[in-house]
């Protein structure tokens, strides 16, 4: 049986690393874009996140 600190330390390195990406990236997305368009523009960026994480949940929660 694993104990609480065998998955937190896996789970806190896993948050800091998508916090360390994803900032860096939404950032340099969405520099270029004018600030009344920014609504617009932000969709399809979150879209496309929430599907990446829908299909990376998928594919490692799939027992093959």
């Amino acid at each position: 049986m694993r104990g609480y600190w065998d998955i937190f330390w896996p789970q806190l390195l896993q948050g800091t690393g998508m916090a360390l990406t994803f900032v860096p990236l939404t950032t340099a997305t969405m520099q270029a874009i004018p600030p009344q368009r920014m609504g617009n523009a932000g969709e399809p960026l979150h879209l496309m996140r929430n599907i990446g994480g829908s299909v990376g949940i998928a594919i490692t929660g799939t027992n093959v």
